[in-house]
Order: C-alpha cells, then sequence, then structure tokens
C-alpha cells in the first residue's frame, strides 16, 4: 500500500509529487502572498518530510526533486541596527546615566547581556 501524504484538505500518494507539482505549489503559495522566504520554509519542511519517507521506503526516490523549486533564503531588509544607529542609542543613554559594567569601547554585545540592560534602561531610549 503506498504511503499517504495529506496537504491541506489534499490526500495524495508521495508518488504524486514532481517537480511540476512542486513548481505549481510554489507559484499557488506566491499568488497567496507568501513571501520567498516563507515558501522556502513549506518547502524545505515538504522536501524533509520526503526525504524521511524514502528512507523509509515509502516514497520513491526522484533526482533532483526539488531543484526546480526556491529552499533558499533572502534577506528582504536588514533587521540589525547599524553602527550609526548603535552610536546614536549608546550616546542618549550615556547622557542620561545608564552604564553597562564590563563593555567599553567598540565590539560585540552579548545579546543576554544587551537584553538585560534594554530592559532597565528602555524608558530612557524613548524619553
Amino acid at each position: 500500500m503506498p504511503s499517504l501524504l495529506i496537504v491541506g484538505k489534499m490526500i495524495f500518494v508521495f508518488s504524486e509529487v514532481t517537480s511540476e507539482w512542486l513548481k505549481g505549489f510554489e507559484v499557488y503559495l506566491r499568488s497567496r502572498g507568501c513571501s520567498w522566504n516563507t515558501v522556502s520554509t513549506y518547502l524545505r519542511t515538504f522536501r524533509a518530510v520526503y526525504n524521511r519517507a524514502v528512507d523509509l521506503q515509502k516514497a520513491p526516490y526522484v533526482p533532483h526533486l526539488f531543484r526546480s523549486v526556491y529552499t533558499g533564503t533572502r534577506a528582504d531588509h536588514k533587521r540589525a541596527l547599524g553602527d550609526d544607529d548603535m552610536k546614536k542609542v549608546f550616546t542618549k543613554l550615556s547622557c542620561i546615566g545608564c552604564t553597562i559594567s564590563g563593555i567599553s569601547g567598540a565590539g560585540a554585545i552579548h545579546p543576554d547581556v544587551f537584553a538585560s540592560w534594554y530592559a532597565v534602561c528602555r524608558s530612557c531610549l524613548f524619553a
């Protein structure tokens, strides 16, 4: 008995999955307004399930099945503060007397340290 695959409300067997079907699924996701990173996440998850099914001999191995679809990541916009913005934050905080012990000069700040510091000083940042 072939292994069933459930996607949304559709049920079908792995042997029905082709590169054309995957491309259609990619187009469908984009038409629904999904970003490229969301499409990639869905397709990478689907590929992991497919690879597991192949390992368990529940799906036929098809070389390069996912080659025609996007499974990478894109940096659509920068999420981190730039150097100038970080300098503004530190300047404003130093002007109002907020300090961090153990941090001096340029360099990376451990996220946990910054989060703790930010929690204490957030009222100063937005005053």
